[in-house]
C-alpha cells in the first residue's frame, strides 16, 4: 500500500509554526482575561444577594 504525502516547504512550515504560537499565545491570554471577568462578575453578583438579602437595597429602587 503506497500513501502520497505532500508536505509544504520548510520555510512555510516554519511560518505555520510561528502563526500557530501567536494564535495559542493570544488565546491564553484571552482566557486568561476572560476567567479575571468571570471571577469578578461572581463577586459583584456576590455582594448584590448579600446587599438585597440585609434589606442594604431597598425594593422601590429595584421596581424602578
Amino acid at each position: 500500500m503506497e500513501l502520497l504525502l505532500v508536505v509544504p516547504p520548510i520555510l512555510e512550515q516554519r511560518r505555520i509554526v510561528e502563526d500557530l504560537d501567536r494564535a495559542i499565545s493570544s488565546s491564553k491570554v484571552l482566557c486568561g482575561s476572560l476567567g479575571e471577568s468571570i471571577t469578578l462578575a461572581k463577586e459583584r453578583r456576590s455582594a448584590l444577594i448579600t446587599a438585597a438579602v440585609t434589606g442594604q437595597i431597598p425594593l422601590e429602587e429595584m421596581r424602578a
